[in-house]
């Protein structure tokens, strides 16, 4: 059981699975005024592989993503750059989709590679993230105890990827939640107004909220054997996703 802070209450987010990979190109170095026809411009390839991906978005459902970064383009500019990397992160709402996804992205990076005459490497992250299995019954839970505190929550948004966590991976081995609450701003995660509200007071009065929200739950399924039965037999019913490898 584990919350997020976000920019409102929400039980049943869809958390996506995700896979992320680092991208390397290697061309040839020359000076790019004197000779450039002696290079292979590696940056070449990595803009040719985000503008790839970019295309390929027009035909990818609204529940995936991509994002990408070129973490790596070149020392000055006028030296074509023999080596670029890009950082990219797959994500999509199961592992069915995000295989599949995968194959796609993999196409624009390999032919970006290919069309510039450079060699292409890439290497996924050891561990990826699988989406988040909801147990309902527990969600139930923590819905009425924060409700109880004066919470109120905006449902249905089971469509709306919320981003990816390592919860998702525990939410395949045991019955778990992973709700989200609203800290007093109307700002989205990772900007630097959500960031600056979180370390002040209204956002921890939010936060305690949530905390004893999960804290009562918790007691419920310790104290009564029969809740505790029916979350584990929901659990059996809805783990049809492998964990992400």
């Amino acid at each position: 059981m584990m919350v997020h802070p976000f920019g409102g209450n929400f039980i049943y987010i869809s958390w996506l699975a995700i896979q992320r990979l680092t991208v390397t190109y290697r061309g040839k170095s020359a000076h790019a005024a004197a000779a450039p026809w002696d290079g292979r411009n590696a940056l070449d390839a990595a803009v040719a592989c985000y503008n790839n991906m970019s295309l390929l978005r027009q035909q990818m459902k609204p529940t995936c993503r991509i994002h990408a970064i070129i973490s790596k383009g070149g020392v000055k500019p006028n030296i074509i750059p023999d080596e670029t990397k890009l950082e990219i992160y797959i994500r999509a709402p199961n592992q069915t989709e995000l295989i599949l996804l995968q194959q796609r992205v993999e196409h624009c990076i390999v032919g970006a590679g290919k069309a510039t005459g450079c060699e292409t490497n890439f290497v996924y992250e050891p561990k990826g993230y699988a989406s988040v299995n909801h147990n309902r019954t527990m969600g139930g839970l923590y819905q009425k105890y924060a409700e109880e505190q004066g919470i109120n929550f905006i449902e249905p948004l089971e469509k709306l990827p919320g981003g990816s966590t390592d919860m998702g991976n525990v939410s395949q081995v045991v019955p778990s939640i992973h709700p989200t609450f609203y800290i007093g701003i109307d700002a989205q995660i990772h900007t630097v107004a959500f960031r600056d509200h979180a370390a002040g007071d209204e956002a921890q009065t939010y936060t305690i909220k949530a905390a004893k929200s999960m804290a009562f739950s918790t007691i419920d399924l310790l104290s009564q054997p029969q809740l505790m039965a029916a979350v584990k037999e929901e659990f059996t019913r809805s783990t049809q996703v492998v964990p992400v490898e």
